[in-house]
């Protein structure tokens, strides 16, 4: 049975909910809590049809401090006629502001009495410059339809003065944004109300919400908008195992979890099932953490910059600054003297010689073919000179780090990597695991004058969540990246033997380089070259190898490792172990790019085991 269409003269019933969902957000009060949305974009009555937007964190204002992560946007298409429907699911095509916008594109196919649901992760990019964060929106319409449906999500903008009355979003810039957090009800309700009795706090108020945990995704993706979430020890025991396993794969790619204990009781704590602490007491999860935290206004002070002991618990990611200082790639010059070289040449050929010599004499119709003639030949030399030059694919340098947990047997994965490319024969690639892929904005040598936001960003294609096209890689230029994902594993490497001469063991599959341990005690090892399976007795370390290790990592990383290594690098009970292979450990993207620099390490929390 042939897809129904969606009628085009229904199409406008859209609006009106839509306007209603931005005017009711504009006339809140500034810092009103966020609670789930959902939007009813079109309803066909004759068709029995209708299309529903659901945002667990928000449609129209979630978070105003959200300057990177993923929008999660469910999609719910009702189909009660007697016939399949077949719904297209892409971003808006706008012209945007220079970095350029990530693109989901997927079909839904509802068929004839059913409910089906998809949902899509929409990216928001800032525009580092100015602070503008780009508030993404998603075009919704049945195959064949006539004019489509427009779901604008984080819709709140403001007039830009000197844009000639053009409306963009607008945002704080990303020095002055507070960490979007997220609170439970909960959670809100066992801390009380501050003492001044207003919430959120003034100075706490930006990028705060309140979320409902029954509406939250069992997908890591649809949490990365946030920094922190704070929730009741009820919350954490009563959700659902998926939204848990997504919950503690955020956290371990750097989230902060707090959760509000209802009372002190040491034992009814450790049987909520929480991740267990390390000897520090710590129950560090990847690169995040999870906090108890007690009710009353010392936790109030400490979650908003007043003291206490939970107050430095989230340092702040820096301004992403230059992503080629990442790896000391220089900026890419244009060769102009080559050029210039070239016009000149080639307006010699084609004006004077091709008119007075080629065509001369009496032959004046040899223009028609004499003037393509050099033209294809000039062409054929410029992309001569461009492969000779540029080289075919491209060279990049790339850092991942590997964040393993074995509680919860799962490898939390940050990567930046940083590529320059020459002639690009192809630039599609599948998407080999679940990941996030954020393009960073990369200087090059010839920027737009100031104030010019008319052209066209670049667009960065998801087509079906299984590959990734569009201009994720361009020829012959720069492109940075970071790129998040998590992997089920068993990996972790293992500290037996007595505590004066331990022995490190690894179940990790890829072959180690070297060791570096920090034991429970605090007391640094090493070890050399170490296989999987593999016993290797420890030497002793001092803490300048310690410091060596830091510094070696915090030179080329960006602000994801960075933080990550701040976090961890010398806290007691952790061991850090570079890839031998690190292109196993990678999450692999364009295959025409050749690795020059390539490095991979693995975190662990250390396993405690008796010598057999």
């Amino acid at each position: 049975m042939p897809p129904s269409t969606l009628p085009s003269r229904r199409g406008h019933h859209a609006w009106p909910w839509l306007a209603a969902a931005v005017i009711a957000v504009a006339a809140a009060p500034a810092g009103a809590a966020p609670a789930t949305q959902a939007l009813t974009i079109y309803s066909n009555p004759d068709d029995r049809v209708s299309i529903e937007a659901i945002g667990w964190l928000g449609l129209s204002e979630a978070c105003p401090a959200v300057v990177e992560g993923l929008i999660p946007l469910q999609l719910r298409v009702v189909n009660g006629s007697a016939r399949d429907v077949v719904v297209s699911i892409g971003a808006d095509e706008r012209w945007s502001m220079g970095e350029g916008t990530v693109s989901p594109r997927t079909t839904l196919r509802a068929p004839a009495g059913e409910t089906t649901s998809r949902t899509v992760f929409l990216e928001a990019l800032s525009w580092d410059q100015s602070g503008v964060v780009q508030r993404p929106s998603v075009m919704v319409n049945a195959q064949g339809a006539g004019p489509r449906v427009d779901v604008t999500v984080m819709a709140r903008r403001a007039m830009m003065p000197g844009f000639g009355g053009g409306i963009v979003p607008t945002a704080p810039p990303v020095a002055q944004a507070t960490a979007p957090r997220a609170y439970s009800s909960a959670a809100l309700r066992l801390l009380g109300p501050p003492a001044d009795g207003a919430w959120p706090p003034p100075e706490g108020g930006i990028g705060e919400g309140e979320i409902d945990l029954a509406a939250a995704p069992d997908d890591w993706r649809g949490f990365t908008m946030l920094h922190e979430m704070v929730i009741a020890d009820d919350d954490w025991t009563t959700m659902p195992s998926g939204t848990r396993r997504a919950i503690l794969a955020w956290v371990g790619l750097g989230g902060v979890l707090r959760v509000v204990a209802a009372d002190d009781d040491a034992g009814r704590i450790d049987r909520l099932g929480l991740p267990r602490g390390g000897s520090d007491g710590r129950r560090r999860v990847g690169a995040g953490e999870v906090m108890v935290v007690a009710p009353g206004e010392e936790t109030w002070g400490a979650l908003h910059g007043k003291g206490g002991p939970a107050a430095d618990a989230t340092p702040p990611l820096e301004q992403r600054g230059n992503p080629m200082g990442w790896f000391g790639f220089t900026q890419r010059e244009l060769p102009f003297a080559p050029i210039l070289a070239f016009l000149t040449i080639f307006a010699l050929l084609a004006g004077p010689v091709n008119v007075m010599v080629l065509a001369g004499r009496g032959r004046p119709a040899r223009i028609f073919w004499t003037t393509p003639a050099i033209a294809l030949v000039a062409t054929a030399v410029l992309l001569v000179l461009m492969l000779l030059r540029d080289g075919v694919g491209g060279d990049g340098r790339r850092f991942t780090l590997a964040l393993l947990d074995p509680e919860t047997t799962a490898a939390h994965v940050l990567q930046q990597q940083l590529s320059r490319t020459g002639v690009l024969l192809g630039r599609s690639f599948p998407i080999r695991e679940t990941s996030w892929m954020r393009p960073e904005r990369v200087p090059t040598s010839v920027m737009p004058a100031p104030g010019v936001m008319s052209v066209r960003g670049a667009e960065y294609r998801e087509l079906e969540g299984a590959r990734r096209s569009g201009d994720w890689f361009r020829s012959r230029s720069d492109q940075a990246f970071t790129l998040q994902a998590v992997r089920s594993t068993r990996g972790r490497l293992v500290v037996s033997g007595a505590p004066d001469a331990p022995e490190n063991v690894s179940s990790i599959d890829a072959p180690l380089a070297r060791v570096l341990v920090v034991d429970a005690d605090g007391r640094p090892w090493r070890c050399d070259a170490l296989g999987a399976g593999e016993r290797r007795p420890l030497a002793p370390a001092t803490e300048a190898d310690v410091d060596a290790l830091r510094r070696e990592l915090l030179t080329s990383a960006g602000p994801r490792i960075r933080m990550a290594v701040e976090r961890l690098c010398g806290a007691p009970g952790i061991a850090w172990a570079q890839a031998a292979e690190p292109a196993g450990v990678a999450i692999a993207t364009l295959d025409a790019i050749r690795w020059s620099d390539d490095r991979a390490w693995f975190v662990s929390p250390l396993a405690a085991e008796e010598a057999p």
